[in-house]
């Protein structure tokens, strides 16, 4: 996800920092290709995919989507270089 994307997607710098807790210096922080991790995946949920993170899942968030059932195997480690597909499904139980 590149920060230009993220900045055309909310119209500015200002409006992405409003939109994740953030100040604008923060936002205005961030390298053209390395929007933060944390910040990829909340922005990718927030805009219902319209934005999509490109960084490994953190160890963390594994954990809890095993969890939760969304994995059902053993993802390959984000270190080894392997960017897991995991679809997820929204409908209660």
């Amino acid at each position: 996800m590149k920060k230009s994307e993220v900045i055309a997607f909310f119209g500015n710098a200002q409006r992405v920092a409003r939109a994740l807790g953030l100040t604008t210096q923060a936002v205005s922080a961030w390298r053209e290709d390395n929007v933060p991790a944390a910040c990829q995946f909340q922005l990718e949920r927030m805009t219902n995919n319209v934005l999509v993170a490109n960084c490994p899942l953190p160890p963390w968030a594994l954990g809890l989507a095993a969890i939760k059932g969304a994995i059902t195997h053993q993802p390959q480690v984000a270190s080894e270089g392997a960017f897991e597909t995991v679809e997820v499904n929204h409908e209660p139980n």
